[in-house]
């Protein structure tokens, strides 16, 4: 018998023997594969029962959450909604907020109603555990297997198809209710109330407040590191330093102030009454009666004479200030029908410029700080008009972005410029307070 190996059945053994001996644990232990076999069940019982009994689930953990998740570690249920199963959908949905381009479940029938498209789950591109590596998949593949022939998912004429930067079309922009590309120069316009002439303003040594100043582009368009969106131009900031906003040789101190006509008009009231020394009355009616408690009644000082001055003297500079020197330079004025006496008789249009040009697309400035400005904004030099849209077109980024995994400069893929989801925030029903959090991540 010791020569036998293992299990092996020994030869000329009567069936009755053979049954009885393998009965016998004993010699079935002396085969390898059965102690493997024993050792994966016993393993296999304390990895199922270990975090039962001490409450500690990270061998079950197969590594960690991405950044975002982190606060989940030990909180599974928030995402594996039910045990053993992978994660559905819902489980993301409940605190995600996705756009209805990734929305398709449901309504393939209507949306896609010429072509069947394969839905992924939220898992199949999300991959989590892994930390922050391939949770957010960047392959423009998954964009192009449906923008490479988009006839087939719309009916819309206006939609192009394209399976890579090379193809892209042009970029565009919205014009009211439309989509206009850059290359469409005669409708492109920018449709901004304000006046603007970047040529002028780009001349060499321009009058300034304290003496010839040349601008930059950085002077006035400022964009910090790390931030999507520039610092919005303002008066106060980029334009006050040149154009003062006085009124008056007799009050070379005073500039009216920007952005409200009806401000105007009480700052000139104000300083004019100053320069008379006239205390004006607060209501419109110069002869009012006013009553004191406990007292009879008593006339106001008659300073009609003086306040008709100031008023005059205010109207007058209001109608240089809004028609001749100042406002009308950059704004759209209108004079008003039923202006009140002591009302501004002058309405502004307030301009719109917008901090985000692109709203189908992401661009950050910082991330391109080493380009100069002009090399890709090539004509403000020249621009005169407002209506100029001075946007670098497609041909442009191509310079330097090239394909993914091809060579070139910069290496881009379509998640570059575009959000597939959309951002939108957490609901404020699935907000919780950081100690709850903490003590759920401490457990």
């Amino acid at each position: 018998m010791s020569a036998q190996k293992y299990n092996e059945e020994p030869e000329h053994e009567d069936a009755i023997a053979r049954q009885v001996r393998r009965l016998d644990l004993f010699w079935h232990l002396r085969s390898p594969y059965y102690w493997g076999l024993l050792i994966a069940i016993v393993c296999g019982f304390i990895f199922a029962i270990l975090p039962f009994v001490s409450n500690n689930w990270s061998t079950w953990n197969p590594g960690p959450l991405q950044a975002g998740h982190v606060m989940l570690t030990n909180d599974c249920s928030s995402c594996h909604a039910k045990t053993f199963n992978e994660v559905e959908d819902s489980s993301c949905l409940n605190c995600h907020q996705v756009s209805e381009h990734a929305k398709l479940d449901g309504k393939l029938e209507v949306v896609h109603n010429t072509k069947h498209l394969e839905l992924k789950d939220c898992i199949d591109c999300h991959i989590e555990h892994r930390g922050q590596q391939a949770f957010i998949p960047r392959e423009s593949k998954l964009c192009a297997d449906c923008h490479r022939n988009l006839s087939e998912f719309t009916a819309d004429p206006k939609s192009e198809s394209f399976a890579s930067f090379v193809e892209h079309s042009e970029f565009a922009l919205t014009q009211g209710e439309k989509r206009v590309r850059l290359s469409d120069k005669a409708s492109i316009k920018d449709s901004n109330a304000l006046a603007f002439n970047h040529a002028v303003h780009m001349k060499k040594d321009l009058k300034g407040a304290e003496g010839k100043v040349t601008l930059t582009c950085e002077g006035c368009h400022q964009f910090p590191h790390a931030e999507q969106l520039g610092i919005a131009v303002t008066f106060e900031k980029n334009c006050r330093s040149c154009h003062e906003l006085s009124f008056d040789d007799r009050l070379p101190d005073s500039k009216v102030p920007h952005g409200d006509s009806e401000a105007v008009y009480h700052y000139l009231l104000g300083e004019y009454s100053k320069l008379l020394q006239v205390e004006l009355p607060a209501a419109a009616n110069l002869d009012s009666i006013r009553t004191l408690p406990g007292k009879s009644e008593q006339k106001t000082k008659d300073n009609s004479l003086l306040i008709a001055t100031v008023v005059k003297e205010a109207r007058a500079s209001e109608k240089v200030l809004f028609t001749k020197t100042s406002c009308q330079l950059c704004h759209q004025v209108s004079e008003k029908t039923n202006a009140s006496n002591w009302g501004s008789k002058y309405d502004v249009k307030k301009p719109h410029i917008p901090q985000r040009w692109y709203t189908k697309a992401n661009f950050s400035h910082s991330a391109h700080e080493i380009a100069a400005c002009e090399s890709c904004h090539d004509t403000a030099r020249k621009s005169k008009d407002t209506s100029d849209v001075l946007l670098p077109g497609i041909s442009n980024c191509r310079s330097c972005h090239v394909e993914q995994n091809h060579s070139g400069p910069v290496s881009s893929d379509c998640s570059s410029c575009h959000d597939y989801h959309g951002a939108e925030p957490l609901r404020s029903e699935k907000k919780r307070a950081i100690e709850e959090l903490l003590s759920e991540f401490k457990d």
